[in-house]
This record gives structure tokens, C-alpha cells and sequence, in this order.
């Protein structure tokens, strides 16, 4: 009997050790999963925000693939990151105070889910029970979609934006005083040569260097404009002598505070060059170009990925000599505010859409003897930890933080 009860205590002991040994190998699967090397450093410039903005933030500045369900990271704000940095330091960083993790699928795509519980590796304690044939769990979450962030980005540089509006110019007409020769002398008194007000069209076509640095070209379409001498023979009336062309061109560097958001505030510097043509003033004349510097400020309001309406004001220094009979005699000073309104498109790079727009109204978890199969994947496959969903007709690897364990990695 003796003999008996010890091969029956070896014999539970050996099945204490396979119990164990299987234990440590799925503790090595969740190890796996969490830590992986980190990536080359890359330069991080994401504020204080919404977790959601964040992490799209992050992936795009570090051009990396990345997962998250929408209501995983609802009413989560994540702190500023700023420095040279890997991406997974930086995405400790965000998900700091917060009950979620991150691991990384075969393809490199960064998946970000709930916190997970780690099985024990403690053999000491091993049942000498085999273990229950099957365990069935239900989770009923809501509705929730993941989301994918990757290249091409939004905001990176290689995405174009062009612009339609109409614009209204206000000139300040500002001028000096001069006097004519000859026999019928007569006297311009000062900010006495004015031009009129307009309407008209303009153009932009706008680079988007990173997320908060563009350069912008504005065109405004030639328009015909009054030219206007009040002088001593005629004091009083328009004093209308004929009409030109001119053709803003104006060339800004500009920084947009909020690029993420949907108000998308901005203001800019730069040059503005204006040519006159078609002047039909005789005896006066403008010189054909003034060049000077130009201020703008403005608003995006965004429609969708595509589509923003947009508000925009711009100050430029125009200044072309004013001539009478070929001679300079005094400076038009315009020096105009050019306020517009209008509607506004991205495009260039493409801005995909999420990878992986699978929905589940609810998702059953399925535990066979350790293996699993997820009532939210497209296709399981039951009785082994390969689970997967579809993306864009490609099976990828899910590892959805519904599933409880690190599935093969």
C-alpha cells in the first residue's frame, strides 16, 4: 500500500509540473506581448488632450500602424509628450494613470486595450484536479469600432490644401500732396488720389510642412479698380481719371494653432507682390509692381477629412509710385486689409479610411481547456488561441483586450 500511495503522489506531482510548465508559457506569451524592444527615437510634439487625438497624434508623428477601440479610450485626456523619444516611451508615457496597455501584432501595428489579468506562475499551489473541460464567459460592451492610424498621415508634410474664396479689398489710400507745373497750375492735397473698394476672387494653394507649420500662396484674379485725383480744380466729386488692373500675389509662411482640431486657428507672415496693368489713367499712372511685406490671420473649420470652410483676413503693404506725365510725384499708399470667406480642400497624400470598420453589438468569450475563441472576430477558430479579423480583406492578427489572454504573437 505504501508503494501504491507513492507512485499515486508521484504521479500527481509529474501532473503539478505540466500544469505549471503550462502556466510559465502562457506568463512567456504575455511577457512577450508587453515587452517588446523599443523603436529608434524619434522627435515628439503631441499637447495635453484628449487620448483619442493623442494617440492618432503619436502615430502619425511616428509613422506607425496603430489599433484602439473608441470607447476604450472615451473620457481619457492624456498628458503632453515633448522630446526625443521611441514611440513606445512616448505611448508609456500617454497611458500613464490609466488602466490600458499596448502590444505589438507580427505586422508592427501597435494595438492599445484594457489592462489585462497575468495567470500565475506559481506551481506550489497547482490543482491536483485536471482542469474543468470548459468555461464559458459573456461580455456584453458597447458597440465599439476599431481604429487605425496610419501613413500617409493627415497632417503630415506632402498634403495639399486649396481654397476658393471671396474676398473683399479695403484700401487705406493714403497719398502725399503735390503740385502740377505750367500755366494752369493746380494742387493735389494729401491722401487726396484714392482707388475703390471691390470685390473679388481669390485663390490659395496651400503646403503643409509638419502639423503646425504651412506655406501658403494666395492669388487674388485681376479685377478693374477706379483711379480717383481730387485736385484744385475739381475739390469737390470723385474725381475720376480711368481705370487699371491689379493682381495680389501674396506669399505667407503661417502656423496653425490647433491642426487636430475642428476650429483650426492660424495666423501668417510673408511678401505680397502687386502688378498693375491695363491703366488707362492718362495723364497719370501707377509703376507696374510694389512689393512689400503681408500679415494674415484666419480660421479652418472642418467639414470632414476633405472638406473646411474657411475665414480669412490679410494686411498688405502696397505702395506703387504715382506718376504724372511719366514723373514721380507722390506714393499711393493702399496698404489694404483683404478679408475673405470661403470653402476649402485637402488633398495629395491620401487620408485612408480607419482599416478594420468591423462593428459587434456584443462579444461572447469562449475558454476551452486554455484555448479561446472571440465572438467579436469575423473568423475563429475554436479550440486554439488563432483568432483573427478581417481588415480590408487582409487576416490580421487580433489580439482584442476582450480576449483576456495574449493570444500567439
Amino acid at each position: 500500500m505504501s508503494m501504491q500511495r507513492r507512485a499515486m503522489a508521484a504521479r500527481d506531482a509529474n501532473r503539478s509540473r505540466y500544469v505549471g510548465a503550462l502556466l510559465m508559457i502562457m506568463a512567456s506569451w504575455q511577457v512577450r506581448s508587453i515587452a517588446m524592444p523599443d523603436t529608434p527615437p524619434v522627435q515628439f510634439n503631441i499637447p495635453q488632450q484628449s487620448l483619442s487625438a493623442a494617440l492618432h497624434r503619436l502615430a502619425l508623428q511616428a509613422n506607425r500602424e496603430m489599433l484602439f477601440e473608441a470607447d476604450t479610450v472615451a473620457d481619457l485626456v492624456a498628458p503632453a509628450v515633448v522630446g526625443l523619444m521611441s514611440a513606445e516611451a512616448a505611448l508609456r508615457k500617454l497611458l500613464t494613470g490609466t488602466s490600458l496597455e499596448f502590444v505589438e501584432d507580427d505586422s508592427g501595428a501597435i494595438i492599445v486595450r484594457r489592462r489585462v489579468s497575468r495567470p500565475s506562475t506559481n506551481v506550489k499551489h497547482a490543482p491536483r484536479k485536471a482542469p474543468e473541460p470548459a468555461v464559458a464567459a459573456v461580455v456584453d460592451p458597447p458597440v465599439a469600432q476599431p481604429v487605425v492610424a496610419a501613413e500617409p498621415a493627415r497632417i503630415e508634410a506632402g498634403n495639399w490644401i486649396a481654397r476658393f474664396r471671396s474676398a473683399y479689398f479695403h484700401p487705406a489710400n493714403e497719398s502725399d500732396a503735390f503740385a502740377t507745373t505750367g500755366p494752369r497750375r493746380q494742387t493735389v492735397r494729401p491722401n487726396d488720389i484714392t482707388t475703390t473698394d471691390r470685390w473679388f476672387a481669390e485663390v490659395d494653394l496651400e503646403y503643409l510642412l509638419n502639423g503646425h507649420w504651412s506655406s501658403e500662396l494666395a492669388l487674388d484674379l485681376p479685377r478693374s479698380f477706379d483711379l480717383q485725383v481730387r485736385n484744385s480744380a475739381r475739390p469737390a466729386g470723385p474725381g475720376v481719371v480711368g481705370t487699371f488692373k491689379q493682381m495680389p500675389v501674396t506669399w505667407t509662411f503661417k502656423y496653425n494653432f490647433a491642426p487636430d482640431s475642428t476650429w483650426r486657428p492660424y495666423v501668417g507672415a510673408g511678401i505680397s507682390a502687386t502688378v498693375f496693368s491695363d491703366q488707362d489713367t492718362n495723364p497719370y499712372g501707377l509703376k507696374s509692381i510694389s512689393v512689400g511685406p503681408a500679415l494674415q490671420a484666419g480660421i479652418d473649420v472642418r467639414l470632414n477629412d476633405r472638406w473646411f470652410l474657411n475665414a480669412d483676413i490679410k494686411w498688405a503693404r502696397i505702395r506703387p509710385d504715382f506718376r504724372l506725365l511719366g514723373t514721380e510725384v507722390s506714393t499711393l499708399r493702399m496698404d489694404p486689409l483683404i478679408c475673405g470667406v470661403g470653402i476649402g480642400y485637402r488633398f495629395g497624400a491620401s487620408v485612408p479610411a480607419p482599416r478594420g470598420s468591423h462593428r459587434a453589438a456584443h462579444r461572447t468569450i469562449e475558454w476551452i481547456q486554455g484555448s479561446a475563441a472571440c465572438g467579436y472576430c469575423c473568423a475563429s477558430k475554436r479550440g486554439s488561441l488563432s483568432t483573427h479579423i478581417e481588415m480590408d480583406n487582409v487576416p490580421r492578427p487580433h489580439y482584442g483586450s476582450h480576449c483576456g489572454i495574449a493570444p500567439w504573437i
